[in-house]
C-alpha cells in the first residue's frame, strides 16, 4: 500500500495526480504502529479506498528524521499547533 519511491517522489506523484499525500510516520518502538501495520494498513477497504484517493509514504521518525522534522512542521501548519 506504501508507496516504493522516495517521500519526495511519492509527494511529486500525488501532486501529479491530484490526489491526498498520506504520510504514516511510524518507529520500530511504537506499538500502536506496529498495531496499525497488522490492522488498518492491510484492510481491504482502507487499501482500496488508499489506492482510488491517495499515494502513502510510509517513514521511520528515527532512520528518516530529516523528513520526520518536515512532516510535524507541516502538521503544526495544519492542526495551528507549535511543533
Amino acid at each position: 500500500m506504501f508507496s516504493k519511491s522516495t517521500f519526495e517522489a511519492a509527494q511529486a506523484q500525488a501532486k501529479t495526480e491530484t490526489k491526498l499525500f498520506l504520510v504514516d510516520a511510524t518507529a520500530t518502538w511504537c506499538g500502536p504502529c506496529k498495531k496499525m501495520d497488522k490492522t488498518t494498513w492491510v484492510d481491504d477497504k482502507v487499501v482500496a479506498w488508499m489506492k482510488q484517493n491517495a499515494i502513502a509514504a510510509q517513514i521511520d521518525v528515527d532512520a528518516q528524521k530529516e523528513t520526520a522534522a518536515v512532516c510535524e512542521s507541516a502538521l503544526s501548519t495544519v492542526t495551528g499547533r507549535s511543533a
